[in-house]
């Protein structure tokens, strides 16, 4: 089983390589994010400039000395032959740990997040976005 600390943080993704029976490297399994600024502007950030984002909340933490940007979890991926074996909640973990680290909230936009690791995982509660909590 593959455990939170063998999650690479590769922005705009937390990344797992999996392994395979004869115990090479197989396929990757991610979650993907948005930052948001949390501002009322709307300040994303995809894909594209993702690590831009992660900048921008550490320059703004470092300036104000606290900084409540929003991590938005967009996509889950895992290869189907890996699916039901727990690892969508690694990688989950590995995300939640990282906003809590760094004074992120999180926005579970996927449904895998919202639906299946929020609510298994009330410990988390105290950094998902109010609106989803209530949504739930």
């Amino acid at each position: 089983m593959a455990e939170v600390s063998d999650v690479r943080h590769e922005s705009p993704k937390f990344v797992l390589t999996l392994s395979l029976e004869d115990g090479s490297e197989g396929p990757e399994a991610f979650v993907e994010y948005e930052m948001d600024s949390g501002e009322d502007s709307g300040s994303k950030a995809n894909a594209v400039g993702g690590a831009k984002a992660l900048d921008t909340v550490q320059a703004c933490r470092a300036e104000s000395g606290s900084f409540l940007g929003i991590m938005d979890i967009t996509h889950t991926f895992v290869p189907p032959e890996y699916r039901g074996k727990g690892v969508a909640g690694v990688l989950c973990q590995a995300a939640f740990e990282y906003c809590r680290e760094n004074s992120l909230t999180v926005r579970p936009s996927c449904s895998y997040v919202s639906s299946r690791f929020v609510p298994k995982h009330p410990e988390f509660a105290d950094i998902v976005e109010a609106a989803a909590t209530e949504a739930a």
